[in-house]
């Protein structure tokens, strides 16, 4: 905690909203020097507010207003009398507010400072920055002689001082970016009760069992274009008194539920500040279900919970048993019906795991004439088919890191750059370790041969893309032929896999760079999040990046043992100066909050 002051006042004024007698000579009480702002008070008499502002504060931007303590040197004129506080209220923007922080002891014949508020106190007022160093922010006083006395009482103030405290506003980034960090992590489960079969309404916290917390992947177009994957989730907890057996023991956390299979567990991981507040605001790192071998180890007392993707129920429903999929509908029109699917009694298949507002759909047009009956879908899974229709809409169909389905544009997320990595030659860097940086030829496609029909014949087929012509122009001159073939028959005629092969040859045709980091666990990343990348070769003789070491068990109190700290490393001769990426793969080690990306160059 930093602090500025004390400051004195430049400005003082009369202000008549409180009290009757005026104060005099009220630039008096800018210093200490025995000349004194004076009011004369007779019995149960009380005085205007003497105000004094214009501290000349420059608190820095980026700080947090903590506390204000105000310190006023006061006495009252020899002889019989009292006189005291009637109120002492902070000034904001020139008007006296917040609570009163008077003070009930009288006043004194000698000059005496009386401190008000603290370094944690606010006078029950919001600050900003911009209000402290404002002309208008002071202190306004107020005296109240109650004595009963007949003779007048003079109220002196000699001097009114005001020191303000403050803090850095933590930001995520620049925990991220601390030398020194303190891990949150949670795990939650939701269990399904025995009366309905549905999941309990609130999340339970298991936090305390967890020993090992595994590795979360998701990542698109990674080994090839149009392939998305989500992994599960590897659970090692403790099982020192039968919490995780089966649901017909007394002692299992889940006796009296319908099974220990099917469980919803979600896991939270992010950083904590100084003060206790855990960043981000969501800290939710995937949504799993417990639909893997549950395995007891003896000799560790221990169980492992093999947790599948979010994504798994989607796999293991036929596309048929999707009811209002007709022959002239949109994609979009088809994942909205996937949302919404309910089983042959009006239940919902997907609600229980995935909320309706958990779903973000862009809207298509292109219309699609070839899924109107069950048996046409009887050959794939409603995942296959959701994958289908990204690959034909140049979307991409991913599992969120918050638990949501995201059925959208496989182009960054923004134009911007929504987060910043930095390199060893930088100050506090978030990169452990270049990998690899690489041109990604295996995902250039000079040609696309989409085959909409099942029949094997030379109408099955349509193709996009250009002949190869000897031109410095030409991609496939440049790259030779490389051809990306996809099957999709979701049309009656050849019309729109002809406008869709055309499209996807054209999209496909430019070479990008692709870069492999390992940087500092980032909890806010989202795969095709935006992120520019500064890295540059020089001396690290003194520098010291991520991991000596896995952190402490949350049991630990130690700030040293639960500290995330760095060890020594090299670097490669890469050099970028924000140079932009879209994320197109995010491995965590939840056990060493360390991430390995991949990052795929912004199309231009």
């Amino acid at each position: 905690m930093a602090s500025l002051g004390p400051n004195n006042p430049a400005t003082a004024a009369n202000d008549a909203t409180l009290g009757s007698n005026a104060w005099s000579n009220t630039s008096n009480a800018f210093s200490s020097n025995n000349s004194y702002a004076t009011a004369t008070l007779a019995d149960s008499e009380t005085t205007q507010y003497l105000k004094l502002t214009n501290f000349g504060f420059a608190v820095p931007s980026g700080n947090r207003i903590t506390g204000i303590v105000v310190e006023i040197e006061k006495s009252r004129t020899a002889g019989s009398g009292t006189i005291k506080d009637n109120a002492v209220r902070i000034v904001k923007g020139g008007t006296p507010t917040g609570n009163d922080l008077k003070d009930a002891n009288a006043w004194s014949t000698s000059d005496a400072y009386t401190s008000y508020g603290n370094s944690t106190e606010l006078w029950g007022v919001t600050w900003t920055v911009s209000d402290i160093n404002s002309s208008g922010f002071g202190v306004a006083i107020s005296a109240h002689e109650s004595s009963g006395a007949m003779s007048l009482q003079t109220a002196q103030i000699d001097h009114v001082r005001i020191t303000v405290y403050y803090t850095p506003i933590t930001t995520l980034e620049g925990i991220i970016r601390d030398p020194v960090k303190y891990p949150y992590r949670k795990a939650e489960i939701k269990r399904r009760q025995s009366s309905d079969a549905l999941y309990e309404s609130s999340w339970q916290d298991i936090t305390k069992y967890v020993e090992r917390w595994g590795t979360l992947q998701t990542s698109l177009d990674d080994q090839r274009l149009n392939q998305f994957v989500h992994s599960g989730v590897n659970l090692q907890v403790r099982n020192d008194y039968g919490e995780f057996n089966p649901e017909y023991e007394g002692q299992s956390l889940f006796y009296g539920y319908l099974t220990r299979y099917r469980t919803l567990l979600r896991i939270q991981a992010g950083y904590t500040d100084g003060s206790g507040n855990i960043f981000p605001s969501d800290t939710t790192q995937g949504i799993f279900i417990l639909d893997g071998e549950i395995q007891h180890v003896p000799k560790s007392n221990t169980i492992n919970l093999n947790f599948k993707s979010i994504i798994s129920p989607f796999q293991e429903t036929r596309a048929s048993e999707i009811d209002g999929i007709t022959s002239s509908i949109t994609s979009s029109e088809i994942i909205a019906k996937i949302r919404d699917a309910t089983d042959g009694s009006g239940n919902f298949l997907f609600r229980n795991f995935i909320t309706t507002t958990a779903w973000d759909i862009d809207t298509t047009t292109r219309v699609l004439t070839g899924l109107g009956t069950t048996t046409s879908r009887d050959q794939f899974s409603v995942w296959e088919m959701m994958v289908k229709l990204a690959e034909i809409e140049n979307f991409v169909v991913h599992a969120t890191r918050t638990g949501g389905i995201l059925f959208g544009s496989r182009r960054a997320n923004t134009t911007t750059s929504q987060f910043s990595l930095y390199g060893a030659s930088y100050p506090r860097p978030n990169i452990i370790q270049i990998n690899s940086f690489k041109e990604a030829v295996n995902k250039l496609y000079t040609h696309i041969r989409f085959k909409f029909m099942e029949d094997e014949t030379a109408t099955s087929y349509v193709e996009g893309g250009t002949q190869t012509t000897v031109d410095a122009r030409s991609p496939e001159w440049k790259y030779g032929r490389r051809t990306y073939e996809m099957e999709n028959a979701f049309f009656s005629d050849s019309a729109e896999p002809q406008a869709v092969a055309s499209r996807l040859a054209n999209e496909f045709a430019n070479l990008r760079s692709e870069l492999n980091v390992d940087i500092v666990f980032s909890p806010h990343l989202e795969l095709l999040d935006h992120v520019d990348v500064s890295y540059r070769e020089g001396s690290l003789n003194s520098i010291q990046l991520w991991d000596a070491r896995d952190w402490a068990a949350d049991t630990s109190t130690s700030d040293t043992a639960l500290a995330l700290t760095w060890a020594s490393e090299t670097t490669a001769a890469i050099e970028f100066n924000q140079k932009s990426f879209k994320i197109i793969s995010r491995k965590t080690n939840l056990d060493t909050f360390a991430t390995n990306l991949i990052l795929r160059e912004i199309e231009g």
